[in-house]
């Protein structure tokens, strides 16, 4: 059944591709699930029908994600020779009890044990998670943990908060009172604290839940998100971003791709990635125009909607879904190609509004030369220099001719923030 499966992600993979503009790739990133349990064998074949196709670049990043137990531990050094060049270990906590509570399959004697075989194999490039908001957890507890597992390995940390899923023993004993996680300040006071101690140690904030011992270290599949570049993501549940256009269309010696001015070179030239597994995401530029928001005529569709510059409901890009069902998957790869099962028109102001949340996540933040390329209409500083001043004043956001970003203390309280920023984007555009 493992090569049925193989072959399937290789065909959606290599029939996306070729449907697209993509002609590099610069970094693969194997999630979703638990993907080291999967063959070496699946990278080999992956990036070898990524190489049949279009260009691999030499430095690619090629990350996967790892449970910490003996038996995949054992085969990192496999995994390394199929093409593995970077490792994110799902360590969760140093401590036992966090772990039981957990259901996690691996101790923290296991953790150790990965981590030290991770750094030999892939030195300066292993990435560890750790959760918070967790049952029992207090804040000197959480800050003693940070400091442990940070302790064992200096490159990269990811952090996040516990999320509850429905269904789940843990979930239920929540719910019914059995079991206590902390409340939504000892959360917040948990998340600064964290970051307190990582940038004593060394580890700076390049992220809202991402820190890095030195630019080397950083992920720069992520940074591809936040910045909003294309990548292609194939499996069950993978999530698209697509930019249609015409085959027939010239582009001119601007660099813009249609007669409509829609999208310049910057956009579909950009650094493409590659996500591999369930829930995996992608943005690719299509070479096809069938379902894909453009009319016969090669002119774009545009949502009907009142109150808006008509240049802003342009439809320059589409959110597509793949069956979430490993069978239905399989199915509609065998029959079509690709495992799509929705898709979503997006505008102009749809993009932008996603680049502002992401971005925003970042330390880099907002540019307003990126900004450009989604929603030309509006600068940054003319849509938030009046809006957002308070928010200036309050010193939560930084804002320039060249770009916005949110300050360290902004970071710490971005969910309260971007409501109101995508709101002023919308009062703006609406008027």
């Amino acid at each position: 059944m493992d090569h049925v499966l193989e072959d399937a992600m290789v065909r959606e993979l290599q029939y996306s591709l070729q449907g697209s503009y993509i002609t590099k790739v610069f970094s693969v990133y194997f999630g979703g699930g638990t993907p080291s349990l999967a063959r070496p064998h699946l990278i080999q074949k992956v990036l070898r029908g990524i190489q049949d196709v279009c260009d691999l670049d030499e430095g690619a990043e090629v990350t996967l994600e790892v449970n910490p137990t003996p038996s995949q531990t054992n085969k990192l050094h496999h995994f390394k020779a199929a093409g593995i060049n970077r490792v994110s270990i799902g360590v969760q906590s140093l401590d036992n009890d966090v772990l039981r509570h957990l259901n996690r399959d691996h101790s923290v004697s296991d953790a150790v044990a990965c981590i030290n075989v991770a750094q030999q194999l892939f030195t300066g490039r292993v990435s560890l998670d750790a959760i918070f908001g967790l049952p029992n957890q207090t804040l000197e507890r959480w800050r003693q943990d940070v400091r442990t597992i940070v302790n064992l390995c200096k490159d990269h940390l990811s952090l996040y908060q516990l999320t509850l899923e429905p269904g789940t023993q843990l979930y239920h004993q929540v719910k019914s009172g059995e079991v206590k996680v902390p409340c939504v300040d000892q959360l917040a006071d948990m998340y600064e604290a964290s970051v307190q101690v990582l940038k004593d140690i060394g580890l700076g904030r390049y992220e809202v839940s991402n820190f890095a011992s030195n630019y080397s270290t950083q992920s720069r599949h992520n940074k591809a998100y936040w910045q909003a570049s294309q990548y292609l993501g194939v499996g069950p549940g993978a999530h698209t971003r697509i930019v249609p256009r015409d085959q027939n269309r010239e582009n001119t010696e601007s660099g813009v791709v249609s007669n409509k001015d829609i999208y310049n070179k910057e956009y579909w030239q950009a650094s493409q990635h590659l996500d591999v597994g369930p829930r995996a995401h992608t943005r690719i530029v299509p070479s096809d125009n069938i379902n894909m928001g453009c009319t016969e005529s090669g002119n774009l569709r545009r949502k009907n909607t009142p109150n808006l510059d008509n240049s802003l409901t342009d439809i320059i890009r589409e959110a597509r879904v793949n069956a979430c069902d490993p069978v239905s998957w399989l199915r509609e790869v065998g029959r079509k190609g690709t495992g799509v099962r929705k898709v979503e028109q997006q505008t102009r102001l749809d993009v932008a509004s996603e680049y502002l949340a992401s971005g925003l996540r970042s330390t880099d933040g907002v540019t307003e030369a990126r900004w450009s390329v989604f929603l030309p209409q509006h600068t940054l500083y003319d849509i938030f220099s009046d809006r957002a001043k308070w928010l200036q004043q309050e010193q939560l956001i930084i804002l320039s001719p060249e770009g916005m970003k949110v300050s360290e203390r902004g970071l710490n309280v971005l969910d309260s923030i971007l409501p109101h920023l995508l709101s002023m984007l919308v009062e703006k555009t609406n008027n």
